[in-house]
């Protein structure tokens, strides 16, 4: 199939048209093709010396162009190196320093999730110059494992794409088919869960054949259209696992390496259609540039870089040493067709910019390329290097194995080649002219080339992001906006929380108390906001269930809606459990109360009836149970956990039964340290993996020592006790920064793929029943019960539940008025403490009879990120208080929470009580005032403040007048929203609109 192995011929990728020697060149923009293949070895190709396979195709473009063998990449690992091409810059810059994978393992190596999209790419300036642009084939700089809502490939400035399972958009997922009488077997890393684009699968020994395919299309249109194109095709063959044609896959002996070179020789093969597309065709042979390249070296026990020393994810050269083919039959410099360049040193970077060159398109104003102009070296007119070093920075999570260190930092200057680690140790310098195997250290020979070197890496290496790789990085970076796809607790404020997933519709309930004498239901697409208040139900002025209405539950049964909740007439030893069920399918509509429940003793449950709050729902098969925490007898005051059949929703079919007593361990009192009584509440339900499970607070609710418990259901009959065990540890307790934990529920996620565990905590270590709402990620163990390890402290970051996908909102938005449209806000603050009413938005107004209140800066912030350039517009009446204290917008708002300076982002507001505007940040923890300015604040009147965003330019403007105008560039994105501090204020006529309106 292969003809015979001929000579040793150059290999690379680029074209150029930098200074159009010819009428050819100067009428005719060139074209662009970059090859970019995944994982392959410097040595493997046959026209770099490989023995292995012929690669006959690529080699017939080495032999009509140029080959140079000084030519890096500028990283060891795909992602990165991608990002280089495709910015001409380190991709440190834009934090990408090793390849890109789920949300927490990119968090937790300290990179981005994806490419900003306000980076210098390529193809968008090629775009906008008139270039037609197109990628198919492995993308991997967003869009990847469970980072589904990165930007599509499109957002960098692509017309057309089609890419695998590294990328979102038009993809081709790979079937992995070993052609051993099983079933092929899908291989997509979660790719087909992300949706985002149009998806089919394809044997992953043909995908390169599918880019190629739509690659030849785009050609051919663009052609048709009169566009000059640029197009990259980036296989992905040559990266494990190896799947060959079962034609090639017979003739190995199935060993890692000879299925690589069999998917080489195969990836070869289906590159001809394209290569075939553009030689046969004389417009294009004489007017596109053909560049190949491998993203970094080979994978370890597959592919070869000989004679060179180490592989993919090493900073030595076999790692970021890379073949370079460039073939332009019309645009090359006459006779040097089939030559090898070994002097020049240029690296990717430096591809990108001289195509900027080469293609007659201006770079970007106000963009520091790291990449040089050598687009007469690409085109074999001269053989200059880069001026400059080339630098580079190890994957965080690639430190080298126990038998070798991969160094930290590298540098190539001119022929020499330096390697060191963050703290110095292990200096290693190698003269890459005489010594291309990196064998003979001359650091100690040359110790003042060393420090040289030594001196301008740790310098570049000083201007970039710090990653985990760093002895200097110190967790999460907690710089900027919080990501977008990450939040920050407490989410609200409340008491036993209660949140279940609507069967009909794709959302969230929050069933919750309201000032002790209302329950309201708050829909919610995200399990990170509880939603707008809505009252179902108001309790009356007096009698049995006026007061004191705890814990309400919210439960979907045969067709109906119904609330689970304790309430009494203002003395506590009289609560009894009630039930509102609802009138129609709607679980936000009207209710009628039911109770109270029997829940004492006798066979009727009512001889007496007897104390009982935090009522939940257990089903068992085909029967229903009531839970809940009850008194053993009237004015005893000591809780225990009991159970009864139910005979329908609303009423007990049987007798209560108590499930086991509340004093088994001492972690179960009120006052463990001391002496103390048991006390057993909150009963939740439990289930997976068949197994049933009731959690249960316990201790004193009022204290920090107030935790969880569990009880696990063995089998048997659940009225039973003997069927129930109780754990002799805690299941979940306070920490130093979290604490009074309890009072739980558990909910999963919208796609169903992660459970999550929803608890209140005290807001100080004070007794009493000041709390605020947290919700973090659990897991189940491999019996069926829940693992809920620590509480997470508040101002932590944590990925948002998956499925959860905020988007930027489309302007203009109106709120708290007239014409008020749909976007969704959330409330951060005591639940008493906001209302919505014909005149706006109230934030701050003490109630007449407040619960457990307190202050925290109260505040409604829009769900969705706003564009970052905007302009917000609030009218704001102080009610008549002349010393009324901060009142205005937040902007450019990220991770807001329960807390008076809890979000990052800025602020801007009216002080009437000192007649000032001021405007100041916020980083989550801490107010840093930015400017203030005098100004004349009427009470009696509404204000109007007006904010404008534009880049880094703040502009604040109060009754039409500029107040002031300000430069920060800490906060980039983000949302916006409305914030009091300690005050009253009412905003009406919210607005906000594209700042180029």
């Amino acid at each position: 199939m292969k003809r015979q192995f001929t000579r040793w011929l150059g290999c690379l990728f680029l074209f150029s048209i930098a200074f159009a020697p010819s009428s050819v060149l100067a009428n005719h923009r060139p074209n662009v093709v970059t090859v970019f293949i995944d994982d392959m070895g410097w040595s493997d190709l046959s026209c770099y010396g490989g023995t292995r396979t012929w690669t006959e195709n690529i080699d017939a473009l080495a032999s009509e162009g140029i080959r140079f063998t000084n030519f890096y990449v500028n990283s060891p690992i795909c992602s990165p190196s991608r990002v280089a091409l495709s910015t001409g810059q380190y991709p440190q810059r834009w934090r990408i320093s090793s390849y890109l994978a789920a949300r927490k393992l990119n968090r937790d190596r300290g990179m981005a999730q994806w490419l900003d999209p306000q980076a210098p790419v390529l193809a968008r300036h090629l775009q906008q110059s008139g270039y037609a642009t197109g990628h198919f084939g492995k993308w991997h700089m967003g869009g990847q494992r469970d980072v589904g809502e990165a930007p599509l490939i499109q957002a960098y400035g692509f017309d057309r794409s089609l890419t695998n399972f590294e990328g979102l958009g038009p993809r081709v997922l790979p079937l992995k088919d070993a052609y051993n009488g099983k079933p092929p077997q899908k291989h997509d890393l979660g790719s087909a869960d992300l949706g985002r684009g149009p998806i089919r699968w394809e044997d992953r020994s043909v995908v390169t054949a599918a880019f190629v395919e739509q690659a030849v299309e785009f050609i051919d249109q663009a052609q048709s259209d009169g566009k000059p194109f640029f197009v990259n095709v980036w296989p992905d063959d040559v990266h494990s696992p190896f799947f060959p044609p079962e034609v090639l896959r017979d003739k190995t002996d199935e060993s890692k390496r000879a299925l690589y070179y069999a998917v080489l020789d195969a990836m070869d093969q289906q590159l001809a259609k394209l290569f075939d597309r553009i030689r046969n065709d004389s417009s294009l042979r004489e007017n596109t540039l053909i560049l190949v390249m491998s993203d970094n070296g080979h994978e370890e026990g597959a592919g070869a870089s000989d004679p060179l020393r180490g592989a993919k994810t090493w900073l030595y050269e076999g790692g970021v040493r890379s073949p370079l083919i460039v073939w332009g039959p019309g645009l090359l410099a006459e006779g040097v067709a089939g030559r090898t360049n070994n002097e020049s040193v240029l690296c990717a970077l430096d591809v990108n910019r001289s195509l900027y060159s080469l293609t007659q398109t201006d770079p970007p104003d106000g963009v520091s390329f790291d990449g040089q102009d050598l687009s007469s070296t690409l085109l074999g007119d001269q053989r200059e290097s880069r001026s400059e070093p080339i630098f580079w920075r190890r994957p965080p999570d690639r430190p080298g194995t126990a038998r070798e260190d991969n160094p930290d930092l590298a540098v190539r200057d001119g022929k020499w080649k330096f390697l060191v680690n963050y703290d110095g140790s292990d200096p290693q310098l190698y003269d890459l002219q005489a010594d291309a195997s990196e064998s003979n250290n001359l650091a100690k020979q040359h110790p003042d080339v060393a420090d040289r070197l030594r001196r301008s890496l740790m310098d570049w290496n000083a201007t970039l992001p710090v990653d985990a790789g760093d002895p200097n990085w110190s967790g999460h970076q907690r710089v900027g906006s919080v990501p977008l796809d990450q939040f920050v607790n407490p989410i609200g404020e409340g008491a036993d929380p209660w949140v279940t997933r609507d069967p009909n519709q794709t959302r969230y309930l929050w069933c919750l108390s309201h000032g002790n004498r209302a329950i309201s239901i708050q829909a919610s697409d995200r399990l990170t906001s509880m939603g707008k208040p809505n009252i179902v139900w108001t309790a009356p002025q007096s009698g049995p269930y006026s007061r004191e209405i705890w814990a309400p539950e919210l439960h979907h049964l045969d067709g109906h809606w119904y609330v689970y909740f304790a309430a009494s007439d203002g003395q506590n030893r009289n609560h009894l459990t009630y039930v509102l069920k609802s009138k129609d399918q709607d679980p936000l509509g009207e209710y009628e109360l039911f109770g109270p429940m029997a829940t004492g003793d006798g066979q009727d449950g009512a001889s007496p009836n007897v104390w009982a709050i935090d009522m939940t729902v257990l089903t068992h098969g085909e029967k229903r149970y009531a839970v809940w925490s009850g008194w053993d007898a009237p004015g005893t005051d000591r809780q225990y956990l009991y159970i009864a059949p139910l005979a329908s929703p609303t009423e007990l079919g049987g007798p209560r039964v108590r499930l086991c007593d509340n004093d088994d361990y001492r972690w179960e009192l009120t006052e463990p340290e001391q002496s103390g009584r048991g006390l057993n509440e909150g009963p939740q339900v439990f289930q997976s993996k068949n197994k049933t499970s009731i959690v249960y607070s316990c201790g004193a609710s009022w204290l920090p020592t107030y935790k969880l418990g569990i009880l696990e259901f063995t089998g048997g009959d659940p009225l039973d006790p003997a069927s129930w065990t109780k754990r002799d540890k805690p299941l979940f307790e306070g920490t130093r920064d979290v604490y009074g934990v309890g009072h739980s529920c558990f909910v999963p996620s919208l796609d169903d793929r992660q459970w999550w565990h929803v608890f209140h905590a005290k807001r100080d270590r004070n007794p009493g029943w000041r709390r605020a709402v947290y919700v973090q990620p659990m897991k189940v163990g491999r019996r069926g019960f829940p693992f809920l390890e620590s509480p997470i402290r508040a101002g932590e970051w944590l990925d948002r539940p998956s499925g959860e996908k905020p988007q930027e909102l489309v302007l203009p938005i109106r709120l708290f008025g007239d014409d008020a449209g749909d976007a969704t806000w959330s409330f951060f603050g005591h639940h008493q403490l906001i209302e919505v009413g014909p005149e706006g938005l109230h934030l701050g107004r003490i109630p007449r009879d407040p619960i457990n209140d307190y202050r925290s800066g109260e505040k409604v912030v829009l769900d969705d990120p706003c564009p970052a350039d905007c302009v917000v517009d609030v009218m704001i009446d102080f009610q008549g208080e002349a010393n009324a204290r901060d009142a205005g917008v937040l902007f450019r708002c990220s991770g807001p929470a329960v807390g008076y300076d809890a979000q990052r982002g800025y602020f801007a507001g009216l002080i009437p009580k000192t007649g000032l505007v001021i405007v100041g940040k916020m980083n989550g923890s801490a107010w840093i005032e930015l400017a203030r300015a005098s100004t004349q604040i009427d009470v009696t009147q509404p204000q109007a403040l007006r904010v404008q965003m534009k880049g880094n330019q703040i502009t604040v403007t109060h009754n039409g007048r500029q107040r002031v105008s300000l430069l920060d560039e800490t906060y980039r994105s983000g949302s916006v929203g409305l914030r009091v501090v300690d005050t009253h204020a009412v905003f009406s006529d919210f607005t906000v609109s594209d700042a180029k309106d």
